[in-house]
């Protein structure tokens, strides 16, 4: 196996954690008659979470941190979203997995 450094677990893990803030977008509008894009998406759960604009630019670079992770469980279980903690914030297990992967499939081709 490869070993990896900090800085490329730390790269993995906001990758996935911002794929997994995309994720919720998505689903939110797919499960909210409501809500029409992901744009409307994220502009309706950042009122929920009564976070700035500056909050909500961070979420497009870094995805959801703190206490905002709870605050997503919350807001999809309103509309019957199955999402997990470990789908927004990554743990450095599940970027070791991520970046072992990628690194096999770049080997194999």
């Amino acid at each position: 196996m490869a070993k990896f450094s900090n800085s490329e677990i730390q790269e993995m893990k906001r990758q996935l954690a911002l794929n997994g803030y995309h994720s919720l977008l998505r689903l939110i509008v797919l499960h909210d008659k409501n809500t029409k894009t992901t744009v409307q998406a994220r502009r309706e759960f950042g009122i929920f979470c009564s976070a700035s604009g500056q909050t909500l630019k961070s979420w497009e670079q870094f995805g959801l941190r703190g206490v905002f992770i709870q605050r997503a469980l919350e807001y999809a279980e309103c509309f019957g979203i199955k999402i997990f903690v470990h789908q927004l914030q990554p743990t450095t297990t599940i970027a070791i997995h991520w970046l072992e992967y990628e690194w096999l499939h770049k080997k194999d081709v």
